[in-house]
């Protein structure tokens, strides 16, 4: 093996190395934010991605994830879904998982 492709190789494997202890770093993170219970619901007047570390697997994020609409906050919040009653319905799914 030339001292290149041994190099690319070295390289490579650290690459995954670091994938995969990122990985379990994110896993171990999210196990200590879950409650007990294992039930969250985030609400976000925005992208809803990032409340995923926060409300875990079982949990659910509601929110409005595009860009572009323009209403009052009432309407954006009814046609993007942010109502009261889907908010008690994801509850209600979160603790059915948890």
């Amino acid at each position: 093996m030339s001292t290149q492709a041994s190099l690319d190789w070295t390289v490579e494997d650290e690459a995954l190395n670091r994938a995969r202890r990122a990985a379990e770093r994110g896993k171990k993170l999210r196990a200590e934010r879950e409650a007990p219970f294992g039930a969250r619901v985030s609400v976000e007047a925005g992208i809803t991605p990032p409340w995923c570390l926060f409300t875990g697997e079982a949990g659910a994020s509601i929110g409005i994830d595009h860009f572009g609409a323009s209403a009052d906050f009432t309407t954006l919040y009814r046609e993007s879904g942010i109502t009261a009653e889907r908010v008690a319905a994801a509850a209600r799914d979160s603790l059915a998982r948890a």
